[in-house]
Order: structure tokens, then C-alpha cells, then sequence
């Protein structure tokens, strides 16, 4: 059964190309002004990459638009869509240029449904599909008037204009085209960063751009990083997206449950796969853990207050509420709006250093020459409550409350949050506390101590040791036997294996060697005692053994 079906669908995707493939033979990529182009009529690219012409998106329905999609994609892989509010009920509609030179959809009945009002007042005005995707109109001398990809539904293509005052629009649904909920555009306070609303309310932002990338997107394959790039054109800025292959299809799109989703046309698998796609998780969610808080990945809870604030509301941050944030465990000395601390009023407050975040929402910047000029400008505004100094962007400073922190494993930026001067126990420059590093240095410091401290006791136990056997009597000694009925041989008794060059013996041993401590064998007298000469019986010593004390004795007698 399962064969039959995919034997099913593999007709249809021929019979798909092949009706494309007749019905466009003697399609163009443009029409003309005066020419109609009707339901089931088509423009195609002059590479054939894209087709413009009527659809449905939900075949359940007799709803008809107007729009553009790929020749080799997916089905219903629509770019852009004309009449997306107002769909026509039947398959009576055209799409034509007016006389007045105006772009229009409308119904059978005449009924306007959609024009680019584009009021050109021209004669020979005509419109152009191109193998980008985008349709471009002209007039009779060839003066661009118009073109979709500066006025775009929910996808970003491949080399499109994307100008910083433009918004995508998601789709409602899967099928169908009306604007949605969620819009997609870029807001340019500080740096440009992508946004996501809900509405009026924001979902989710990439981060501000660096002149390189997007710093708050830490997820994004290396082949499509640097993908981005931001021109100036008088005026108005645009981005543009463009890959190292060109024969890839690959589009931004915001989806109708608000995702921004960057993909890539599988021809293998036939299907989109992700490149990326935000919000990625609870973190990437806008400010879900309220003012002067960050998100972690890492951390059980999730949300931390960052040093020096404390949560606003302790049974709702344990009940992981985290709306309502954290507030400041001690007030700065520096108080007041837009007021400056004046010299000598009091102690300066200081800054705190966070490395590998997500910086705020609604930054300010400014160009300065170097980051010690950046925290002297913000530490003389009281209103400043941080500052980070980031190479593409420079100076960049923000008052009032700190929202939608990220900490991030990688990636990110550094971020001086503005404390009370006794949050540093009584120091006023800027800190950097790093918990982990110091935990294993202290470790590290720790095993040291004993280490040496067991080494310096073994040390002086060997050292006592040896000095109470230097100066005990010898029969209050347990390495000497009192022991004189023995055998007369000199026996050794001392204890090798500790390095030491002492050699200890037996007092029966020495008596033995000395005939009784016989006036024969008294060599002389000192301030110790007398001196005796004797004969070594060492039958059961080792060569070392013998060597080491016959050395020591000045050569005896075997």
C-alpha cells in the first residue's frame, strides 16, 4: 500500500512538472500594460526559478490569490502574495497593469482586490518576474516604479532588499494568506536587531548588529553566519542575505505560530530543512525573567537576579513566576534622573562585569575613543545603569531598567551593570566575580596545604626520631639488646630503609668484638670514654651490609 502511494505521488509530481512545462511554453516574464493575465495563466522567471500567477492555498476552499513560488520547491511554498486579505471566490479573476499604470488584482466582477498604487501615468508600463523572485515594474523609459521585495508578505529571500523601515507579516494559518499576529522588522535604537511582536508586544530579538552579526544569535551553522550584510543607500539602510551557493534555496520566514525559521530547500528529502529558528527556547523568549535578571540555560531555575539585586517578589520567584524581576539590594549613592554625582559628594559607585551575555534591550550609543572614556561618561550620569563597549558598534549605554538578558556559553558580549560603592566592600572600581575559576583555584590552594603540611610532620617525625635514638641511653633504646649471653658476633640492627647513615649494634655484639672490653684492644681514651679495636663476625650480612660498615670502621677484619 505504502508503495502504491509513493508511486501515487511521484505521477503527480511529474504530471505537476509536466503541466507547468506546457502550460508554460509560451509563458514570458513580463506583462504588459493593456495585456490580462488570467486564472491558470502564469509568468515564469527567465531562468524558470520562480512562477507568478492564481491559487489556492487550501484546496478544502475556493479561495484564489494572486502571488509567487517556486518552480523546483514545495508545494505551497509561497514568497509573496498580492490580494492576501481579499481573496477572490471563483476563477474569474485577472491581474493586469491599468492605464493609469497601476498593478491591479480584481474579481469578476471588477471589483478591486488589490493594486501596488503606483499611479505611473504612463503609456507602455510593464512588469518583469525575476529568477530572484522579486517583480519588478517599469515605465516606457525603462525607470524602475516599483517591486515586491520592497513591499514583502512573511519571507525574505535570497539577495532581497530588506529596508530597516519594512515589516514581514506572518500568515494567519498554513492555509491561509491573511496578515497574521506576528510581524517581523528591525529596530534601530542603538544597533539594528531583528524583532519579533506579538501584536505590540515583543517576542523575541536577535541581538544588536555588529557590523558582522546579529550578537544575540549564538546557534547559527558556520556555512550561514556572515551571511548578512547592512548597506547604506543615501538615506535608508537595507540588509541583504546571500549564501556561498547560489543554486541553494534558502529563505527567511516568519511562520504563523511566530517563529523566525531561516531554510533551506532539501532536493534529497524534498522538504524545508532548519537552519535556524528563534525563539529556540525558554531563554530566547523576550525578558522572561523580568528587570535585572538573566536567563540561563545551565541553571535548574533558569532565571538568576544579577549580583547586587535581589527578587522583587520572593514567593513568586520561588514558584518560578519570574515576571515581576529583581530590584536593587542597595541603593546607588549616584541618585536622581539625568542628574550628575558631584565631586566629593560621596563615595563613586562602581561597575559590575558579566562576560558572554546578551546585551539589554534599548540601548543608547555613542563614539568614543575607548571603553575607559565609555564608563566615565556613564558613570557621571546618574540615569546610567550599565554600559558595554563593543568593537563594530562602540560606546553603548542604558538608563533605567535592564531587560532580556542571556547568559550564553559562547558568544555574546561584556556588560558593566552599574552598583552601590559598598556592594565592593568599601572599592569603587570595576569587579569581576568568576565562582568557578576561584572554587578550583582555592581547591587547588587547599590540597597544597595539607600536601606540604603532611610532608613538613613525616619530615619531623624522621627527624625526632632519629635525634632521641642519638641521645637516649642504650638500654632505654628499642634498637640495642642488652642481651650479653648471645653468640659474640657483631650483629646489626639499624634501620636501613630510612636513608639514614647510622649503623646501630648490639651490646652483647660489642662486647664480644672487644674481648670484654679487654685493655688489649683499648686503642685510647677521650672525652667520651675509652676507644676499642674488634673483629667483625658478619656471617649473616649482606654484601651491601658489610661493605657499608666496613667502610665506616676504617677496614676490619673479615
Amino acid at each position: 500500500m505504502a508503495s502504491c502511494i509513493i508511486i501515487s505521488n511521484w505521477y503527480i509530481f511529474l504530471f505537476s512538472v509536466f503541466y507547468i512545462n506546457l502550460l508554460c511554453c509560451t509563458c514570458t516574464s513580463k506583462i504588459s500594460q493593456g495585456e490580462i493575465l488570467r486564472d491558470g495563466d502564469m509568468l515564469i522567471s527567465p531562468k524558470r526559478k520562480f512562477l507568478l500567477g492564481f491559487f489556492s492555498p487550501n484546496v478544502s476552499n475556493n479561495q484564489r490569490f494572486v502571488g509567487i513560488w517556486y518552480v523546483d520547491g514545495p508545494k505551497n511554498s509561497f514568497v509573496w502574495v498580492a490580494n492576501r486579505d481579499k481573496p477572490i471566490f471563483d476563477k474569474n479573476g485577472v491581474f493586469t497593469i491599468e492605464k493609469n499604470g497601476n498593478l491591479v488584482v480584481k474579481n469578476g466582477r471588477g471589483d478591486l482586490m488589490w493594486t501596488n498604487n503606483v499611479t505611473a501615468m504612463n503609456n507602455n508600463c510593464t512588469a518583469h518576474l525575476s529568477d530572484y523572485g522579486n517583480l519588478m515594474m517599469f515605465n516606457g523609459n525603462n525607470k524602475e516604479l516599483w517591486q515586491s521585495f520592497q513591499h514583502p508578505t512573511d519571507t525574505f529571500l535570497l539577495d532581497m532588499r530588506f529596508y530597516l523601515d519594512e515589516v514581514l507579516r506572518s500568515w494567519t494559518s498554513e492555509s491561509d494568506p491573511s496578515p497574521g499576529r506576528y510581524s517581523l522588522g528591525v529596530n534601530t535604537r542603538g544597533s539594528p536587531q531583528i524583532v519579533i511582536l506579538d501584536g505590540e508586544k515583543r517576542r523575541w530579538r536577535s541581538g544588536y548588529w555588529d557590523g558582522r552579526i546579529f550578537t544575540g544569535v549564538t546557534d547559527m551553522k558556520p556555512e550561514y553566519l556572515h551571511g548578512f550584510k547592512l548597506y547604506n543607500e543615501g538615506d535608508k539602510l537595507y540588509f541583504t542575505y546571500t549564501v556561498a551557493d547560489s543554486s541553494d534555496l534558502v529563505r527567511f520566514h516568519i511562520s504563523p505560530t511566530g517563529y523566525e525559521l531561516e531554510q533551506r530547500w532539501d532536493k534529497d528529502n524534498e522538504n524545508w530543512s532548519i537552519i535556524q529558528s528563534h525563539p529556540s527556547g525558554d531563554c530566547d523568549l523576550y525578558n522572561l525573567c523580568g528587570n535585572f535578571a538573566k536567563c540561563d540555560v545551565t541553571y535548574l531555575k533558569k532565571c538568576i537576579c544579577l549580583v547586587g539585586f535581589v527578587p522583587k517578589d520572593l514567593g513568586q520567584w520561588n514558584a518560578r513566576n519570574w515576571s515581576e524581576g529583581c530590584v536593587r539590594r542597595k541603593e546607588l549613592e549616584c541618585r536622581g534622573n539625568n542628574s550628575v554625582l558631584k565631586s566629593g559628594s560621596g563615595k563613586r559607585d562602581g561597575f559590575f562585569e558579566m562576560e558572554k551575555i546578551k546585551l539589554p534591550d534599548f540601548a543608547d550609543t555613542a563614539y568614543l575613543q575607548n571603553i575607559d572614556e565609555c564608563r566615565s561618561m556613564c558613570l557621571e550620569n546618574c540615569s546610567c545603569t550599565a554600559y558595554a563597549f563593543v568593537s563594530g558598534i562602540n560606546c553603548m549605554m542604558w538608563s533605567g531598567d535592564l531587560v532580556d538578558m542571556q547568559q550564553f556559553q559562547e558568544g555574546g558580549n561584556t556588560l558593566y551593570v552599574r552598583l552601590a560603592n559598598s556592594e565592593f566592600a568599601g572599592s569603587n572600581r570595576t569587579v569581576k566575580i568568576v565562582v568557578i575559576p576561584v572554587m578550583v583555584a582555592g581547591a587547588f590552594l587547599v590540597c597544597m596545604v595539607v600536601f606540604l603540611l603532611c610532608k613538613y610532620k613525616a619530615k619531623t617525625r624522621v627527624s625526632n626520631r632519629i635525634n632521641q635514638m642519638e641521645t637516649s641511653e642504650p638500654t632505654r633504646s628499642g634498637e640495642f639488646s642488652m642481651d650479653t649471653s648471645g653468640a659474640g658476633d657483631l650483629s646489626i640492627e639499624g634501620h636501613q630503609g630510612s636513608g639514614s647513615e647510622l649503623i646501630f649494634f648490639s651490646f652483647s655484639g660489642v662486647a664480644a668484638a672487644t674481648d670484654n672490653f679487654s685493655n688489649e684492644n683499648k686503642l685510647g681514651q677521650g672525652g667520651f670514654g675509652p676507644v676499642y679495636k674488634g673483629k667483625l663476625l658478619c656471617r649473616n650480612c649482606s654484601e651491601e651490609t658489610f661493605k657499608k660498615v666496613r667502610t665506616r670502621c676504617g677496614g676490619i677484619q673479615e
